[in-house]
This record gives structure tokens, C-alpha cells and sequence, in this order.
């Protein structure tokens, strides 16, 4: 049983590797196969071995004729050892580079400088058990627990600093958005080590010594010797059972959640390269053609100055020729320019627009003093913020409320985060799917052309930050925006 959940975990560690092709689906591949090769010698040396509980037989190999095909495979005891040394000695290597680099304390700039000192003793591991190296030192008692003692302490110390590395990041992670996500990182790394840990102690030196009768006990098969009940045998197997299930689970979930993001991505950028050329073409000729009709119409207007109709044909066309501004403005965030600015600047710039177009409508912020800066185009960031606070608002008027929009502001040790929420009537199951690609909107045509939430997140793209959403509990939406922080301003 515990074989097929982890070639399951493997399996989706691949697909995630292939996926992202970044260092941290590498790290985590590898960590996942080494974990996988360990646990496999450990299963032929014990079919070989036998005497096992049913109990054992189901979580080590599913059924009896697994356990016997394992059983009658060649392998001489010293490639077996050897095989077993190089799986238990990576697998603490890799577990402990891929929470390095999860906590954020790993990455290509530094990888060969912090892997090759980190490598140092796994590979002093796996050179000792060279089957000619091992024959010089296994004659020994002293030597051999002298080696079997310092390999016990340094794979706990790795695997502590695994676990302590996901803890300190995890806690240091205030942030509800990187908080939820980091979660699911800190239950593969966790249950990676459960698995690891339940079954390091069978050291490689037992499989060496397999027709010998002067080796310790505790060398390996810890968890079998009969000196322990059989409801402890039980417990471990539980425990061994359970991490697998665990790990399976939360690199599927992972995965799912890094796919979507990833599909959606890849539908964004078509729709976008489908649409964007004749969109700019079409504004183009359009708002020449307006620019032609004003002209005609300050002409008309000089000769019936009290035509009221004339005057409303003049707004209409001016109303067209901003709104075909603004959509070749979103066609255009590539003259976006970042520089050093104040969150709270972007967010009065919005209030400012509000108070423009919306009178007097009340929008509560909440935020902590700060000198932080993000890097930022204030004119396109406060447009693309304000978006999403004038959707807010006619959500909130559409489902006939007048709550105000509250927008809280958050800020990490890297990240700045800014949830805006309004009290609607939430976002159709439908339009979800949708919610980003331009032309699409759930409101009138004639008034809207489904551009807003296209250009506020290309914008939020374009200034290395994220968007999301989810529905509030109470009614209506909240959105999420984050945003890199820039370092600190002047007090």
C-alpha cells in the first residue's frame, strides 16, 4: 500500500517538475524519488529477511505476491547495501535543500555555493559504504558505531532544520494568501520527513552484514525486533501508512492548484494576442472617425447654439472618444514605468476618483503606519485599483444596499497585501470562469465592454504582483491584490 502512494506522490512530483520546470519542482522530484528508491531497497531487504506481521505484508507491499516477487530478485548484499546507503543518505539532502528553498533561503544565485556544503556528508555517507571501502572498517566495532552514531546525528539534524525552516518561514508569513499556500508546502515537506524519519534508522551496514551474527539490532528493522509489542509494530506502520497518504494528498492538491493557474494563464495570453491587434486597429479608425464627427458637430452647434440635441450628441461623442481612450490605454500598459511609491498614495488616488464619479460614496480603509514602498506606476496602479472599487460599488447599489467598500491593507516582509470587499450579491458561477479575458461582463453592452478586470490585472502583472478572489460568507466579494514591496521611505 505505502509503495503506491508513493509512486503516486512521485508520479505528481513529475508532473509538477514538468509543469513549472523551476528549482523548486527539481528539488521536490528529487527529494520524492529519493525518499521512493530508499523505502524500495528497505522493501526487498526485508521480503528477503521475512518474518513480518499480515499487518507489515499490507503496508510494506500491498499482498503477499508482491512481497515474493521482491523476494526472489537478484541482488548481491552489497548492492542492495550500497543502493540502500545512496537512497538514505540523499533523501535528508534533498529534503532539507527543498525546505531551504521554500522558506525562501534557496535559490539558483546560491544553490552550488549552499548544495556543495550541505553535500558534504551525505557524500562522506555514501563513499564509506563503496562495498571495498566498507569491508576496511566493518571488521571494527568501534569504527563501525563510531560511523553508524555520526550518520544518525546528522540525518536528524537535517531533517530538524527541514521541519524548524517551515515552522520560522510559517510563522513569519502574516499574509492570509502566502499563508494558505505555504500550508500546503509545509505538509509535503512534513510528511516527506515522517515517512523518512519512521524508517532511517535501518542502516545499510545490517544489509552488509546479513550473514553475520556480531551486528547490533539496532542497526536496522528497529520497528520488528521482538523486543518492542506488536501494537507498537502497529502504530509505526499506521504512522507510515498515514504520512504516505498525507504526502500523496497534498502534492495533489498542490498540483491542481498550480495547473489552474497555469491553464488560465495560457487562455488569458491567446485571448489576448487573438484580440489585441484588431482591438487597436478598430479604436484607432473609430476614434479618428469621433474626432471627425466633433469637428462637424462644433461647426453645427455654432449655427443652432440652442439646439439641445446637438448638445447631447456633443457629450455622447466625447463620452465615446474616453471610453475608446481607455480601452487603447489597456492595450498599451507596456509604457507602464516603476518607480518607488507609497501604497497609501495609490489608495487616495482612487478615493479621489471615487469621489468623483460616485459623490460621496464611503469607502473604510484599514491600514498600519509604515515607510514601506512598492514599486509602482501610481497613474495605471490607482486606475487599476479603482476598477475594482467601482465594480464594488455597483454591486453593492445592484443588490440595493449602500454598505461601504472596506479595503484592507496588510503589509509582509515582502509583500504588501490589499483585499477589497463589497457587499453584492457575489460573482456568477458562469462569469468566473471568464472573469478575466476582455469582452466579457455580465453587464450591459451598450455601457460596458468587459475590459475593466482584464486591464486592472495585466496591469497588477506588469507590476509583478498577483490578483485573486474568493466570496464572503456574509454576501458579496473580496478581492485580493499583492503586490512586492520595494524597501523602506524616508519617516
Amino acid at each position: 500500500m505505502l509503495p503506491v502512494l508513493l509512486l503516486i506522490t512521485l508520479f505528481m512530483s513529475l508532473a509538477l517538475l514538468l509543469l513549472r520546470r523551476d528549482l523548486r519542482s527539481v528539488l521536490l522530484f528529487l527529494a520524492v524519488g529519493s525518499i521512493t528508491f530508499f523505502l524500495y531497497t528497505i522493501s526487498v531487504y526485508i521480503a528477503k529477511k521475512g518474518g513480518i506481521t499480515d499487518f507489515t505484508t499490507f503496508v510494506l507491499y500491498g499482498n503477499n505476491r508482491v512481497r515474493q516477487k521482491l523476494m526472489y530478485q537478484v541482488f548481491t548484499m552489497n548492492r542492495l547495501g550500497f543502493m540502500m546507503a545512496i537512497g538514505r543518505y540523499l533523501s535528508p539532502y534533498f529534503l532539507l535543500l527543498s525546505s531551504l528553498n521554500m522558506a525562501g533561503k534557496l535559490n539558483k544565485s546560491n544553490l552550488i555555493k549552499k548544495g556543495l556544503l550541505l553535500f558534504i556528508l551525505p557524500l562522506m555517507g555514501i563513499l564509506i559504504y563503496i562495498p571495498q571501502f566498507f569491508e576496511t572498517f566493518s571488521s571494527n566495532p568501534t569504527a563501525m558505531g563510531i560511523v553508524v552514531t555520526v550518520t544518525k546525528i546528522w540525518i536528524i539534524l537535517y531533517l530538524t532544520i527541514s521541519i524548524l525552516m517551515m515552522i520560522i518561514e510559517l510563522w513569519g508569513t502574516k499574509l492570509s494568501f502566502f499563508r494558505l499556500r505555504f500550508i500546503m508546502k509545509f505538509m509535503i515537506i512534513l510528511s516527506l520527513v515522517m515517512i523518512y524519519g519512521l524508517f532511517f534508522p535501518q542502516d545499510p551496514a545490517q544489509v552488509y552484514l546479513f550473514y553475520r551474527n556480531d551486528y547490533m539490532w539496532m542497526l536496522g528493522l528497529w520497528y520488528l525486533h521482538r523486543g518492542f509489542s506488536s501494537g507498537f509494530n502497529y502504530v509505526v506502520m499506521m504512522g507510515a501508512l498515514l504520512s504516505g497518504i498525507l504526502s500523496m494528498a497534498s502534492l495533489i492538491r498542490y498540483f491542481s492548484i498550480t495547473f489552474g493557474e497555469e491553464v488560465a494563464e495560457v487562455k488569458i495570453r491567446r485571448e489576448i494576442s487573438s484580440t489585441a491587434r484588431g482591438v487597436s486597429m478598430f479604436v484607432h479608425g473609430t476614434k479618428n472617425d469621433l474626432l471627425a464627427t466633433r469637428i462637424l458637430l462644433d461647426k453645427v452647434k455654432k449655427n443652432y447654439p440652442e439646439d439641445c440635441d446637438i448638445e447631447r450628441l456633443s457629450q455622447i461623442n466625447a463620452s465615446l472618444v474616453t471610453r475608446l481612450e481607455k480601452l487603447n490605454k489597456s492595450l498599451k500598459v507596456n509604457s507602464i514605468r516603476l518607480r518607488p511609491a507609497s501604497m497609501m498614495d495609490v489608495i487616495e488616488e482612487c478615493k479621489k476618483r471615487v469621489r468623483e464619479n460616485f459623490c460621496n460614496y464611503q469607502i473604510n480603509v484599514n491600514t498600519e503606519e509604515t515607510t514601506k514602498l512598492i514599486l509602482a506606476d501610481t497613474t495605471f496602479l490607482s486606475e487599476a485599483l479603482y476598477n475594482i472599487i467601482q465594480n464594488g460599488i455597483e454591486a453593492t447599489l445592484d443588490n440595493k444596499r449602500h454598505d461601504p467598500i472596506d479595503i484592507q491593507v496588510k503589509y509582509g516582509r515582502m509583500w504588501v497585501e490589499i483585499v477589497f470587499s463589497d457587499r453584492g450579491k457575489g460573482i456568477d458561477r458562469k462569469l468566473k470562469k471568464h472573469l478575466w479575458e476582455p469582452f466579457h461582463s455580465s453587464k450591459n453592452s451598450s455601457t460596458n465592454w468587459g475590459i475593466g478586470m482584464y486591464f486592472t490585472r495585466l496591469v497588477i502583472k506588469r507590476h509583478l504582483g498577483s490578483i485573486s478572489f474568493r466570496l464572503r460568507r456574509d454576501g458579496g466579494t473580496s478581492f485580493i491584490v499583492m503586490l512586492p514591496l520595494a524597501g523602506e521611505g524616508r519617516k
